[in-house]
C-alpha cells in the first residue's frame, strides 16, 4: 500500500531523507509503499535485483548469508527506525548481497533506488551530507569489526549489552532483548553455548538478573569494567 505525509517525520530522522528537501522528500514518497509481512517471511533473497531500500516501520528484520555448510551468518539485525540496503543503490552490481528475513511481523516502508539517485544528481549538497552519514556510518562498522576480530566472547556479549540499556518505568536500567538470544548470539559470532554461559557467568556474578527476555542491570560500572579487562 501507499504511504502518506504523516510518515515525514519518521523518515526525517533517517540520514537517508535529513538530507532532502521537502519536494525531494515528497518525491521519494509518491512512489513509495509499505509492506506488511508476517514473521519468518524472506522480503529479498541473496541475488535479487535491488530496485529498492527499506526502512522498518515497526517490527525487525535480519540480513545474513548462507555457508558452504548451510550455517546462517547474520551481517546484521535491523529495527524499528533503521534503513538497510541503501548501499546497493549505489554499487556497479544491482543485486542484493545478502538475504533478508522478518524476526517478526513487521511493517516495512519501501522506497525506489532509481528516484532516489536521480534527486540526488540534482542536489550536490544533499549528495555531500548524505556522504559525510555515510562516511560516518562506515566509521563505526570498522569499530565493530575491531570489537569482533579483536576481542572476545565476554567483551563482545558485554558491549552489546551496554548498548542496548534503557531506563525503564522505575528508573532503573534495563534491557529488553527485541530478537531471540540465538540470533544476538550469531550477530556477536558466538556460540549458542558460550553464549548462555557467559550470561549465566554474569548473573552468578550479580551484575544482571535475566527473566526470558527482559534483562535488569544490577551493575553496570560492574559490567564496564569487563570491558577493561
Amino acid at each position: 500500500m501507499s504511504i502518506s505525509n504523516a510518515f515525514i517525520p519518521e523518515l526525517r530522522r533517517s540520514h537517508l531523507f535529513s538530507c532532502l528537501e521537502d519536494d525531494a522528500v515528497n518525491k521519494m514518497i509518491a512512489t513509495a509503499e509499505l509492506i506488511r509481512r508476517p514473521l519468518g517471511d524472506m522480503l529479498f533473497h541473496a541475488g535479487d535485483k535491488a530496485e529498492k531500500f527499506y526502512i522498518v516501520h515497526t517490527g525487525t528484520v535480519k540480513l545474513f548469508l548462507l555457508a558452504s555448510d548451510g550455517g546462517e551468518k547474520i551481517i546484521e539485525i535491523i529495527q524499528a527506525g533503521r534503513s538497510f540496503a541503501e548501499a546497493v543503490m549505489f554499487m556497479e552490481q544491482n543485486r542484493y548481497p545478502v538475504n533478508c528475513q522478518l524476526l517478526e511481523a513487521s511493517e516495512i516502508l519501501a522506497f525506489e533506488n532509481e528516484t532516489y539517485v536521480s534527486i540526488l544528481r540534482s542536489s550536490p549538497e544533499a549528495s555531500f551530507s548524505l556522504l559525510a552519514e555515510i562516511s560516518r556510518r562506515l566509521h563505526g562498522r570498522l569499530v565493530e569489526i575491531d570489537n569482533l576480530c579483536l576481542h572476545n566472547a565476554t567483551y563482545r556479549l558485554v558491549n552489546y549489552l551496554l548498548s542496548q540499556i534503557a531506563t525503564d518505568a522505575e528508573g532503573g536500567p534495563g534491557i529488553h532483548l527485541a530478537i531471540q538470544k540465538s540470533d544476538i548470539a550469531a550477530r556477536l559470532s558466538i556460540q549458542r553455548e558460550t553464549f548462555s554461559r557467559i550470561l549465566a557467568r554474569l548473573k552468578n556474578s550479580n551484575l544482571l538478573k535475566v527473566s526470558g527476555s527482559n534483562i535488569q542491570v544490577i551493575d553496570i560500572e560492574g559490567l564496564k569494567a569487563l570491558l577493561d579487562e
